[in-house]
This record gives structure tokens, C-alpha cells and sequence, in this order.
């Protein structure tokens, strides 16, 4: 994009007041503005990040790969591994939990992989709790997640939306990462969504 172009429209929207206040997800002394990942999608993390080298040229195709690579080989899936719970509900047979302060999760290329539509930037976190991890549900949940349907309640699935505080509890210890940095293994996070932190100028588009 042109820089000129796009100063100008910083100072347009400045000056139409067009300013969004938008919340932000806090855990462990941090803010995040995307989601927190617990259990599986932080191994994968920690995988891709002990390669960086090739993050750059490899991109998509390195994730996918450590993603099959974590869930054959470095992440127990033998029994859940973590307790959700929040002021709407409870939990205790979460294998991994994402929680979002926006939505889409993440892209795979030009396409969103969209898991909680309702997290929005304005109101509070949304939970998504994956209670089974066998091939079947694994395959049937990635084919839904690329062919755009949203993720919904169900015998293996959890998902709960505008949660203000969250405690995630590990059964034993697990990783996590945060806005797709990887943090390293706790025993329990407390979630809590802070509300008009930021201010978002949002250019006006004629």
C-alpha cells in the first residue's frame, strides 16, 4: 500500500472521529489481541518455533506439517488435559482450549479457519474446548473448519461466547501460547477480558 495514501486516511478517519474503543484478553501479566492457545495448537507452536529457520520460507506448509507431526507424536492424547471453567459453565474433559478475543482463529493461505464468529473485538472472550481427539473428529472437525462452517456445540466440542473470567486448570501441567508466541508449560491460566483498552482508528472508505 501506498504510505502517503494511507497517512491520509489515518488523518481523515482522526478527524471524522471515526474511533473505535476496543477489549483486549489478559492472562499471566499479558494482553493479547487474537487468543490464547492451551494444550495442542501450543506444541504445535513450540514445534514450528524450534524450526524458525524455515518458518519464513515454509509458512503454511510448516505448520501443517508439525501440526501432524504434534498430534503423532508430541502431545498425549490419551486422556483430557485440562478443566474450563467460567462464570456460564464448566468443564473438566478439555483435551486443548483455545480462548479468542477475535475470530477468525487463523488463515491457511487467503482462507480464514473461523472457530468462535461471536468473538468480537467489543464484547467478551469466546472458549473453544475440543473434548475428543480421535482421527474421526479431528478429520471431520478440519474438513468443516476449510469448508467455512462454523464450529458448533456438540458431544466433542465446547463452546461458550462473552465471557468477561475464565480459569483454565491443567490436570498436569500444559503449554501455551499467546498470539502465536510460545510461552512455555503452567498449571492453571485466569483469563480476563479488559474492555475499551485500545482505541482502533478505522479508515472511512468512500
Amino acid at each position: 500500500p501506498d504510505p502517503l495514501e494511507a497517512t491520509s486516511q489515518i488523518i481523515g478517519a482522526i478527524a471524522a472521529d471515526s474511533i473505535e474503543p476496543i477489549g483486549l484478553g489478559e492472562v499471566a501479566g499479558r494482553y493479547f489481541l487474537f487468543h490464547c492457545g492451551n494444550g495442542f495448537d501450543a506444541a504445535v507452536v513450540e514445534q514450528v518455533e524450534r524450526r524458525a529457520a524455515l518458518k519464513r520460507y515454509a509458512g503454511h506448509p510448516l505448520f501443517l506439517w508439525a501440526g501432524i507431526n504434534t498430534w503423532l507424536r508430541h502431545y498425549d492424547r490419551s486422556e483430557p488435559r485440562m478443566k474450563v471453567e467460567h462464570p456460564l459453565g464448566c468443564i473438566d474433559d478439555s483435551y486443548f482450549t483455545i480462548v479468542l478475543n477475535t475470530d477468525p482463529y487463523t488463515y491457511l493461505g487467503s482462507r480464514p479457519l473461523s472457530l468462535a464468529p461471536a468473538a468480537k473485538l467489543h464484547n467478551g472472550l469466546s472458549v473453544v474446548a475440543l473434548r475428543n481427539m480421535s482421527l474421526d473428529t479431528m478429520s471431520k472437525l478440519l474438513r468443516e473448519l476449510f469448508q467455512g462452517k462454523p464450529l458448533q456445540n456438540s458431544d466433542d466440542v465446547y463452546i461458550a461466547n462473552d465471557i468477561d473470567t475464565l480459569t483454565v486448570t491443567g490436570h498436569k501441567p500444559f503449554p501455551y501460547q499467546l498470539d502465536g508466541d510460545y510461552l512455555g508449560q503452567v498449571a492453571q491460566l485466569n483469563f480476563k477480558w479488559r474492555p475499551a483498552l485500545l482505541r482502533l482508528v478505522k479508515p472511512i472508505h468512500e
